[in-house]
């Protein structure tokens, strides 16, 4: 498993130039610790995939099939671990951490340990490259508190972190043995894209009220039953190393 600092740079010229990533990536058949790792988070996934609504967030009325539940639960956990990672190795003392799953209504994915802020993670896939999703006017957003049919409202974060996979989504059935062949040439890479704090996402400046459904890469369609959230386009957010600021402030 290796870490790394990425720049991206802004080919439209607009007022954000570059944005700063961190890629974590897996090489599974070359790393006996990233194959025990992934086979961690699988096992996770599975555990979790029994005790999770089977209905999907944003789209309540179709049940998901068990591969997809999987495949959602897993890239949920890694993205958990990969940000919880990359702060703690910042950082001179563990300052996050998961915590269990008491109400999956309103879950909380990571906790400051000493502040005991709360910290929302979601992930996606996206199929245009991670330079489309940051700066591209149809990409992807950091995703706030939402509500719908299933989930009537959601309690607010103190901050929203985002994390994508450069992935085919119609794919989703072969993700977790895809990462499991990850390799030298074609590492499993997981790119932390940055995020939002609470007041951010109460910035009636920033924010945009969305449909979501999960899978699309991008919004271009109004589902019906869809769910609506707020959300901050990623280019109009914090970076990676901004995020990460705020965050490791918490702890001085």
């Amino acid at each position: 498993m290796r870490i790394e600092i990425e720049l991206f740079k802004n080919p439209h010229n607009t007022i954000t130039t570059q944005f700063y990533t961190a890629v974590i990536s897996f090489y599974c058949k070359s790393s006996t610790f990233d194959t025990s790792m992934i086979k961690t988070f699988e096992t996770k996934a599975k555990e979790l995939a029994k005790r999770v609504n089977s209905y999907k967030a944003n789209e309540s009325s179709n049940k998901r099939d068990d591969i997809t539940l999987l495949a959602n639960n897993f890239i949920g956990i890694i993205s958990e671990y990969a940000w919880k990672y990359f702060i703690n190795l910042t950082t001179i003392d563990t300052i996050l951490m998961e915590t269990e799953m008491t109400d999956v209504s309103n879950q909380i994915d990571l906790i400051h340990l000493k502040t005991k802020k709360t910290i929302e993670v979601r992930s996606s896939f996206v199929t245009n490259g991670i330079d489309f999703a940051i700066f591209h006017e149809k990409g992807f957003d950091i995703i706030g508190p939402y509500m719908n049919g299933v989930k009537p409202a959601e309690n607010e974060k103190d901050f929203y972190l985002r994390t994508l996979f450069h992935y085919d989504n119609k794919k989703i059935n072969s993700f977790i043995q895809d990462v499991k062949n990850s390799d030298d040439k074609n590492p499993f890479k997981i790119y932390l894209v940055g995020g939002a704090t609470k007041e951010m996402m109460n910035d009636k400046i920033l924010y945009i009220t969305k449909p979501m459904k999960i899978g699309q890469t991008i919004e271009e369609d109004i589902p019906k039953g869809a769910t609506h959230y707020k959300a901050i386009p990623i280019i109009k957010a914090m970076d990676t190393l901004q995020i990460r600021k705020e965050i490791i402030q918490l702890d001085l």
